[in-house]
Formats: C-alpha cells, structure tokens, sequence
C-alpha cells in the first residue's frame, strides 16, 4: 500500500472512529452527568485528573517512542542503509519497555501516597466522598499502569502506520462506556465508586488485546534482556523525552491544574462545568487527533528518509486539515451552545457555556499550527522549541491563578487559556522557521488567512437563522445545516489548493460534480 493510501486510510478509520464517539458521546455525557449528579460529576473529573501527571508522562514517552520507531524505519529508505533495519527497531522496542517498566514502579510507588494526601488533606471534597474518592483515584492509577507499560506496543502500531486497527480497539471501548452509562442513567444508585472501576475495565482490557497483537504481528515487537540497558539508546530517547516534559507540563497545568484551581476557589460545582467544557472539546478534538495520528509517522519517516521538502509540506496541509476540522464542528457548536446545553442536560453545570466558548475557542487556535510541531518534533531538535513554547503554557496556571486571586471570575481562567495559546501558537510558527526551515508567510498565506476568511463567512451565514428564528431546536438545527452549507464550499474553493482538490476528487469520484462547478 502506497503512503498516500495508507494515510487516507487511517484518516477514514480515525475519523469514522471520532465520528462515531462523537455520536455516543451526545448521550453517553448526558447520561453519566443525570447518574452521578453535578457534585460527583465535578469529583471525578478533579480526582481522576490526579493521575494526569503519569498520563503527560506516558504520552511523552509514547511520542518519544513512536517518534525513533518511524525514523529508524525511514532512515532504512536511504540508499546503503544498514540491513539490520528490523534489529535497530527491536532494539529501540527493549530500550522503551526498560523505560517504560521503571518509570510506572517509580512513578505510582511515590505519586499514590501524594494523591492519597491531596484527597484527604487539601481538595474540597464531601467527607462523605473521600472513600469514593479515594477508589475513583486507585482505578485511575491501574488504568494509567497498565496504559503506561502497553506504550512501547502501542508506539509500534503508530510507527508502521497500522492505524486502522487501532480504532477497533476505540470503537469497542466507546461502545462498552455508552452501555454502561445508559445502565447507570436507568438504574439510581450512588455510582461514582463502581463507574470509576468499570471505566478503568474498559481501559485495561484493550491495552492486553494491543500487547498480544503486536507481539504476534511485529518481529520488532520480541523481548531480549540484552538490549534493555543500552546507555547511548536511553540517553537518545529520554533527552527527546526530557526536552518534551516541558511542553506537556503545561498541557496538564491547563487541564487538571486548572481543574484544582477552580476547586479550591469555585467548589465541585463549578468543577463540573469545566469537567464538562473538556469533555466537549475533547470529543471535536478527536477527529483532529485522528488526523494527527495519521499524519506523525508519515512526517517522520519522511524526515529520517531525508525528503525535507515533501515533509514541509504535508506539515502545512497537517495545518490547514486539523484547522478545518476543529472548525467543522466547533462553529455550529458554539453559535447555538446555550441551546444545545439546555436541551442536552437540561441543567448544564454553572459556568459550562462560557468555559466552553473558552477551551473550544482555544483548540481551534492551537490546531493553526499542528503541522509546525509535528515537523519539528520529527527533526529531533526540541529543546528550544519545548523551551519557549511550552513555557508559555506552563504560564497558564499561575496567570489565572493570580486573576482568580484578585477577585476575577471563573470565566478569566478560559480567557488566558486563549490568550496564552494564541502566543504559543505564533511561537511554534517562527520555531518552525528556525529549526526546520518552514516559511511563516507560506503558513499565512496558505493556512491562517484563508481559515479565517472561512470562519468570519461561516459566522455570518449562521447568524442569519438566530435573528431570524426565536430560540429552539428547529432553529439549532437550522443554523447547523445553514453553517456547514456555507463552510464546505468555501474550504473547498478558499482553503484548499488545486492539488489538494485533485487528490481528493482521486480518492472520492463523487466529489467529481464539485471539481466541474470550481472550473
């Protein structure tokens, strides 16, 4: 299978993927959120979020792996490369499961009693909550276990590109939550203990599916004591991860320490505003996430292959796709999101609209520059990279700590998370120039001017049925339908390139009729 067909294979398998947790994800919220009520609701959300130092840990160690995984691959295209392709990735597979091993010993040996001690001594939770509290954070720390030492497994599957597969595993764990949201939403009880057990149930048990698969499928996939401790492989792969840790430092600063923020100064209800605002964006993120995952290996292994130029620019079309993506639902979402939350929840936590306005106003500005960190992540070069840009996240905490702290609302924390993405993000586009040599104008011309274009356009044209209809479902579903018929022509003629159109009218004849009316 050629690169471009397995790519728009694992866009089309990700996507459906995203497509379809989206849909059980409407009800599946709704459900969880009317079981648990707002306040254990909000718990969950702060609790569980406790083990979100090792999740950032393990997803730096997963992009660290994946990353040598598909350069070494890619080196193996270079004319006189060495046989032993398959050899040099098992050895970099060992090298990852020694890492991996140690850090879950080290990590949940000593972060389990600082969780403990931030349950009972320093959050605000219900005292009639702390033993369920205390179990929704032990599942959380086996899940995060187990997902942290099926990494150096997982990292292979993103590395040879065998994406498809993987949504399997994504499609079976989102089915299994929805029915077990749906059983908690029509049998009553106090669900907050067994709904964090069944949750990590559906976490651990595709993470074994993944590790015996790839073990069967992938020669690199072998155990051999004899590569587990090679200093010059560990010291490669934990300076790439090293430099990485500062960067998602400040993704978890703006998720969960965000969350105890709002805990300490707002109390659990709020916490469920915002628990409920990332889970909305975390939905529309995932159809992004699935282009990115798609898009990783193919822009590595281009860069360890030695093909610069043809990387530059599937990293500008990473760019525009995840922008158009992010947008394709976002703007019809948050025209109508009072609406929609109404009618959803019937009554949305306090603060939940705003919040959301915030954080899906924030995914849309970081996905501008995608294609800048997947290029200069596949180079190797991050420290300054992770330096600069990823210490202007790790600002977001304290900033809105320091705002809340001086009377501001909760409504400041979601503005800094924009203002300051904005920042991050125009950092990542002179980065990209410096390190890896991608133009700024070119990323302007060809990526922020015309999505904004599209999205000021598609703004207006949806604006057209809330004057014109009073508030209700007929017209949330009008300005949906209106929005998306004004946003899809315009990428198509305004955002994508004749190349572009090209390759997909190749790959989808239907859109032929579109191709004829552009000439």
């Amino acid at each position: 299978m050629t690169q471009n067909r397995r790519i728009i294979l694992n866009i089309i398998s990700t996507y459906g993927r995203s497509l379809y947790s989206l849909a059980c994800g409407i009800f599946t919220i709704r459900w969880v959120l009317a079981a648990l009520g707002t306040v254990d609701y909000g718990l969950y959300g702060v609790v569980g979020g406790l083990t979100g130092f090792v999740t950032f840990i393990s997803f730096i160690l997963q992009g660290a792996t994946s990353r040598f995984y598909a350069y070494s691959i890619g080196e193996a295209r270079k004319e006189g490369a060495r046989p032993d392709a398959v050899l040099q990735c098992r050895k970099w597979f060992n090298t990852s499961v020694c890492i991996h091993f140690i850090s879950s010993l080290v990590l949940f040996g000593g972060g389990y009693f600082v969780g403990v001690w931030a349950i009972t001594d320093f959050l605000d939770i219900p005292s009639e909550r702390v033993v369920d509290c205390l179990w929704v954070f032990r599942f959380s720390c086996l899940a995060c276990a187990i997902s942290m030492m099926s990494v150096p497994y997982y990292g292979m599957y993103i590395a040879k590109q065998f994406i498809a597969e993987l949504t399997l595993y994504g499609v079976g764990t989102t089915t299994f939550n929805a029915i077990v949201a749906y059983y908690m939403f029509t049998h009553p009880s106090v669900w907050l203990r067994s709904y964090s057990g069944l949750i990590c149930f559906s976490s651990v048990v595709p993470q074994f599916l993944i590790v015996m698969r790839a073990t069967y499928i992938f020669p690199e996939c072998k155990i051999d004591l004899r590569y587990w401790f090679s200093f010059k492989r560990f010291a490669e792969l934990a300076n790439y991860a090293g430099w990485n840790f500062i960067g998602a430092l400040g993704r978890m600063l703006q998720t969960q320490g965000t969350a105890v923020l709002i805990n300490k100064y707002f109390g659990a209800r709020i916490n469920a505003g915002f628990a409920l605002a990332n889970t909305i964006n975390n939905q529309c993120q995932s159809l992004v996430t699935a282009l990115r995952t798609a898009f990783i290996p193919a822009i590595t292994t281009l860069c360890g292959a030695g093909e610069k130029a043809k990387m530059d620019r599937m990293a500008i079309v990473a760019c525009k796709f995840s922008t158009v993506l992010a947008m394709f639902f976002v703007i019809p979402i948050s025209m109508e999101l009072r609406q929609i939350l109404d009618w959803w929840l019937l009554t949305p936590p306090p603060a939940a609209v705003e919040l959301c306005w915030c954080i899906m106003a924030a995914h849309i500005i970081e996905n501008v520059g995608l294609g800048h960190s997947l290029a200069i992540c596949a180079e190797g070069r991050v420290a300054k990279y992770q330096i600069l840009s990823g210490g202007i996240r790790v600002l977001i905490l304290p900033l809105a700590w320091c705002l809340v702290a001086l009377g501001g609302g909760v409504c400041w924390v979601g503005i800094t998370i924009v203002a300051l993405m904005g920042a991050y993000t125009c950092t990542r586009a002179f980065l990209a120039k410096s390190l890896v040599g991608m133009q700024v104008m070119g990323w302007l011309r060809a990526v922020v001017i015309p999505t904004t274009c599209v999205a000021v356009l598609t703004f207006l044209a949806g604006s057209i049925p809330i004057f014109c209809f009073q508030a209700s479902i007929f017209r949330v579903m009008i300005t949906g339908i209106v929005c998306e018929l004004a946003f899809i022509p315009l990428v198509w003629i305004v955002v994508l390139t004749d190349e572009e159109r090209t390759l997909i009218v190749s790959r989808f004849p239907v859109l032929q009729f579109m191709r004829v009316a552009h000439g």
